[in-house]
């Protein structure tokens, strides 16, 4: 009865209410959980050293690794199970759950081992000073070490958010953000145990945070339950899986792609004497442009939500509404953040540090780059509706082409022409043009499903 009336209210209750009431738990959810790698950031940056904040700014893209990966398992499974849920099966969606659950824990330990052994290869590919690298092994080694564990809460949360259980993924994230400031705080203030606490916080947390999911499940009663008889290889429900999450995998390695190429393009460009400086104010501009960008991530899920199980109901008309709903609400978030953070940015960057040179160096990076941020709305929304509607091959596609035909050509002729200032001058021009692109893309598929739609019709009146 519960299920039934989720998917009707889904289905049929008014979407200027509806969005706001999916996307802001999520929202808020995400914005705590953010606060995983801010508070990170900010205890390594006060208590530890600007340098140590440097060498864990620059090893993130690794993390963002899996990350993305998780993310993509997670995405492509909820992705799946919430159409499923729209067109009424049920049984399908508790057997894609449960192969993605066994899926996600052997592909994370595999991933740990890979990279555990790839670390110094990477180092040397992302152009990582020798300086930072000790602080970057010591926060990256026990966090890779746990990759199956953190794959497999993932699964388990993107799940409960599938089924619409927003509120219960909201208190999950909550207590997950909660709890690892507060370990951050004894790892790192009360023992002393510096880049190293950092990460074994992290680690701590996401094995609390997976038996908590686990918890939620056995107390509740869900269309999509754990089954250990249902834990085998289905090989259509993970080849959808697979495929759905494709463009999360291209969306999150882009962006930890990104994150490398700036900081590559920081240190061939910047003096060599203050390479570390910049690259430590870029990782003070990461960190808050992530937090910063998460409300919008939110609002992106809920849309996912919405178009999903619209999509399987086939209510297209629906989806496109939902998408112009989110569309509105994500400027109404961004443009206010844009001004704040072109016009006062040290109001939070100074929360990192007191290093006048760090702050001055970040403030000039924010002037530049926050331009552009009311577009990122855009950017992410188009792409994620292609996901939900099943339009996989066309997400995939698009995070690709603003990654290798946007991204990377575009950072490097700036960086070539214009040095040091290049870089940050960059970004608002990517983009400007990956916004115009997705923007194009949209209409030619929505005009493509038109024509489909006046076809089958006309067949079905001849």
């Amino acid at each position: 009865m519960a299920e039934d009336s989720n998917r009707d209210r889904l289905l049929n209750a008014p979407l200027l209410r509806l969005f706001p009431a999916m996307a802001l738990p999520i929202a808020l959810g995400l914005l705590v959980h953010g606060l995983y790698s801010f508070v990170d950031a900010i205890f390594v940056a006060r208590f530890i050293g600007t340098v140590e904040f440097g060498g864990v700014s620059a090893a993130f893209p690794v993390y963002m690794v899996i990350i993305a990966l998780n993310a993509a398992i997670g995405s492509g499974m909820a992705s799946r199970v919430s159409r499923q849920l729209g067109a009424g099966d049920q049984a399908g969606a508790h057997q894609t759950f449960n192969t993605t659950l066994l899926f996600a824990a052997c592909f994370g330990a595999a991933l740990s081992v890979g990279l555990l052994l790839s670390l110094a290869t990477l180092f040397d590919w992302m152009a990582l000073p020798a300086a930072l690298r000790p602080s970057a092994r010591e926060y990256l080694l026990p966090i890779l070490s746990v990759a199956a564990i953190s794959a497999t809460s993932g699964v388990l949360s993107d799940a409960l958010r599938a089924m619409g259980e927003m509120q219960r993924v909201m208190r999950l994230m909550l207590f997950s953000a909660l709890l690892n400031i507060a370990l951050d705080a004894l790892f790192i203030v009360v023992f002393g145990w510096g880049v190293p606490g950092v990460a074994w916080a992290t680690v701590v947390t996401i094995l609390i945070t997976l038996l908590y999911a686990a918890w939620l499940f056995w107390r509740g009663n869900y269309p999509a339950m754990p089954e250990r008889r249902a834990m085998r290889w289905h090989g259509p429900s993970l080849g959808h899986v697979i495929l759905l999450g494709a463009p999360v995998v291209c969306s999150h390695t882009g962006y930890a792609i990104g994150i490398a190429a700036i900081n590559i393009a920081t240190t061939h460009a910047a003096p060599a004497a203050d390479a570390d400086l910049w690259v430590s104010a870029n990782g003070i501009i990461q960190r808050v442009f992530m937090l910063l960008f998460l409300p919008v991530m939110g609002m992106m899920i809920a849309l996912q939500t919405i178009a999903g199980y619209n999509h399987g109901a086939g209510q297209t008309e629906r989806v496109k509404r939902a998408l112009y709903v989110a569309l509105g609400y994500s400027a109404a978030y961004t443009i206010p953040i844009a001004v704040l953070m072109v016009t006062a940015p040290n109001v939070i960057f100074s929360i990192f540090s007191d290093d006048a040179a760090l702050l001055e160096t970040s403030d000039i990076i924010a002037s530049v780059v926050y331009q552009s941020f009311p577009l990122v709305g855009v950017i992410i929304m188009v792409p994620a509706l292609m996901q939900a509607t099943g339009r996989a091959l066309i997400a995939v596609g698009l995070y690709a082409a603003n990654t290798w035909l946007v991204f990377i050509p575009v950072l490097t002729s700036f960086t070539l022409s214009y040095g040091l200032p290049g870089v940050r001058w960059a970004l608002p021009a990517i983009d400007t043009l990956s916004s115009l692109m997705m923007l194009l893309t949209l209409s030619l598929v929505f005009r493509y499903s038109k024509r489909q739609q006046l076809g089958r019709e006309g067949e079905t009146l001849a």
